[in-house]
């Protein structure tokens, strides 16, 4: 995997991985910073929960004690009261007398607390003394055998706290001793437990769980607001108090004076991510808008070094296919700066090299060309052509005198005084001189067609293009001519686009699809086909040229291409 991304790495653009380090560079220590940032801010709102939520449960711990010991004073004051006492101890002779002292003493006092205090609910004496009850005020002891809070509070000389089981109310007893009397009187205060512990709902606006445990460290009383419960689960008793308690969650607990009990305040900790998620997405955005800033500036700031180096690259590859660009300048005195100037200097040097030997070699196409024409004397063959057409005139031998002037005109156009550039229309008269010979010689056994565009007849052409062409094509085709009919030579000539093509086509023999690849390869005695295509690109590039194609057993083209715009025309 490593030897491949290397590998990749490498094929990149220059630009690209310019732009890649910029940004390798610059993401790491924004990721080690961003890392660094969050994992400190989110210790720091850890730290900062734990301080919230003691202050928070310190202040509810001091408002429940405030409370509870506000209705511990009201019972103690009721339990104190002289009225109160007689009320319970005296004996009535009549139930109207005990009417009337339930009415003017007991029933007044207890509404006024449950006035005073509007989280008291009720109060109710149970005793077990001669008396009548009397709606919730006085009630028969036995009432309260099955109360959750009843044995204790008989066993116990210290108020006694209970939550009952709706968890909505919470009792608090105690016993009234009243002097020189057997009796058994408990005093129970039932006090809405929001009234208490109302604040606790509200200490957090999301998830959060609190218990109360009693001096057994067992749960009296249980509130959670715990959003998602499989993720935040309410912890038990066991599980806050324990030595590890778990470690998604933050814990605080504090002993209430008045009860004997201990709040416990917690709450999960993802929570505390939630709360740094804004700030996670902050940092995020942040350093994505880092990220898009450097690669701009990177983008921007890699071009000043690219630009000369992608120029030079292109230059490079023109060089490579035969192209050799426009001097390259530089005014930079870096590395890049003298690179450009070492490759411009080479480039004119091979240049220079180039021209020298592709000049040398047209000089010595020419030079073969002229030695070939040399070796005709064109006064001898002309005198010696003319005698023999006048001397076939006087004997009536039309044949004779035909060919002699064929042969007088193909020379003659051919030689064309030493030039070595012809118009279409001389290469033409040249070549139809050619073929009108050897039709003399196989005794009219094919045809030729002519098809020339006439608006090209004035452009220059090197000499001696297309008599070679139309040499292979009778020597090699016509003349190996196995199917039946007459042999056809066509030449056509037509513009296409910035370029001249001409066609020497024939239905003789064929080729095989390697001799067609051949025969622009192979040397042949005389001027041949090889000799016209290296001709031909020397005068107007690579790109022209000679081509052939054929089927075999129906015949040949020979596809000529030229410029018609060169400095020849």
């Amino acid at each position: 995997m490593t030897t491949r991304l290397r590998r990749v790495f490498k094929d990149l653009a220059f630009k690209k991985k310019l732009i890649g380090i910029c940004l390798i560079v610059s993401l790491i220590p924004m990721g080690i910073l961003g890392i660094f940032f969050y994992r400190q801010m989110r210790a720091m709102l850890t730290e900062r929960t734990h301080t919230a939520l003691y202050e928070t449960l310190r202040q509810e711990a001091d408002h429940i004690d405030g409370k509870l010991e506000s209705y511990l004073a009201i019972m103690d004051f009721i339990a104190a009261s002289e009225s109160v006492e007689i009320a319970l101890t005296k004996d009535y002779t009549r139930n109207y007398d005990m009417y009337l002292v339930y009415r003017d003493t007991v029933d007044p006092l207890l509404e006024t607390m449950r006035i005073l205090y509007p989280g008291l609910i009720r109060i109710t004496f149970y005793s077990n003394a001669q008396i009548h009850p009397h709606g919730t005020s006085l009630r028969p002891l036995t009432e309260a055998f099955d109360s959750p809070w009843y044995e204790k509070t008989l066993s116990s000389a210290e108020p006694q706290f209970t939550f009952l089981e709706d968890q909505k109310t919470l009792a608090i007893t105690r016993q009234v001793y009243v002097s020189g009397t057997k009796y058994v009187n408990l005093l129970a205060a039932f006090v809405d437990v929001q009234s208490i512990l109302g604040a606790v709902h509200t200490a957090f606006e999301d998830d959060f769980g609190f218990l109360m445990l009693d001096r057994q460290d067992r749960p009296v009383y249980q509130c959670t607001h715990l959003h998602g419960d499989r993720q935040n689960p309410a912890l038990s008793a066991e599980q806050l108090l324990s030595q590890n308690p778990p470690k998604d969650y933050v814990v605080q607990t504090q002993a209430l004076r008045t009860a004997g009990w201990t709040a416990v305040l917690y709450r999960p900790v993802l929570e505390i991510r939630a709360a740094t998620a804004k700030l996670v997405c902050t940092t995020l955005l942040l350093v994505l808008f880092s990220s898009l800033l450097v690669f701009f500036f990177g983008a921007k700031l890699s071009a000043l070094v690219v630009l000369p180096l992608t120029t030079l690259a292109e230059n490079m590859r023109d060089i490579e296919n035969g192209n050799y660009p426009a001097p390259m300048e530089s005014d930079r005195r870096d590395e890049i700066g003298r690179l450009i100037c070492a490759f411009d200097a080479m480039a004119r040097q091979q240049n220079h090299l180039v021209n020298e030997v592709l000049y040398a070699k047209i000089a010595y196409q020419k030079y073969e060309l002229r030695i070939l024409q040399s070796q005709i004397n064109p006064h001898f063959l002309y005198n010696s052509l003319s005698l023999i057409s006048s001397r076939a005139i006087r004997s009536g031998q039309k044949d004779i005198h035909q060919v002699a002037q064929l042969l007088s005109t193909f020379y003659r156009t051919m030689l064309n005084s030493g030039k070595t550039t012809v118009t279409i229309s001389e290469e033409l008269d040249n070549v139809k001189s050619y073929i009108s010979i050897q039709q003399i010689m196989h005794s009219d056994s094919f045809e030729t067609v002519y098809e020339v565009d006439s608006t090209l007849l004035e452009c220059k052409i090197p000499n001696m293009l297309l008599q070679p062409l139309a040499e292979n094509a009778i020597l090699h085709g016509l003349d190996n001519k196995e199917t039946p009919g007459i042999g056809i030579l066509t030449v056509t000539c037509f513009a296409q686009g910035d370029d001249i093509l001409f066609k020497v086509m024939d239905n003789g023999s064929g080729m095989t699809k390697e001799q067609c690849q051949n025969i622009i390869r192979t040397d042949s005695r005389g001027y041949g086909v090889k000799n016209v295509h290296q001709r031909v690109q020397l005068y107007y590039g690579k790109s022209y040229g000679i081509s052939f194609h054929s089927i075999p057993g129906r015949g040949c083209c020979a596809l000529l291409r030229i410029g018609k715009t060169c400095e020849l025309c």
